[in-house]
């Protein structure tokens, strides 16, 4: 299940000379991987049974927070300056423990 959502605000502070815009757009996903486990290989390459006791769904969570903003100073018309800031910071809990999981038969 994946849950985006976004909102901007914007405007002028001082009319025809400062103005601002900013922007925030979330990204929520929730996914799972399945860990499966097999024997070491021999020396032929060949590969064993799956150790199905072993198996398992392994839920993972991703955030990620998308923002931007901008600040514009407009002194005189022939000059213009823009302040901008943007990000994507993310997070995730992907595969960092195996408690709390369950079985997959």
């Amino acid at each position: 299940m994946i849950r985006n959502f976004g909102i901007e605000v914007g405007g002028p502070l001082i009319k025809d000379h400062l103005f601002c815009w900013a922007g925030f757009a979330p990204r929520v996903a929730h996914t799972h991987v399945f860990r499966e486990l097999f024997p070491i290989t021999d020396a032929m390459g060949t590969i064993g049974p799956e150790l199905s006791q072993y198996r398992r769904r392994i839920d993972e969570t991703h955030r990620t927070y998308n923002y931007a903003a901008t600040l514009d100073y407009v002194p005189h018309p022939d000059h213009h300056l823009t302040l901008a800031l943007w990000g994507t910071p993310a997070s995730n809990n992907q595969m960092r423990s195996f408690g709390h999981t369950e079985a997959h038969v």
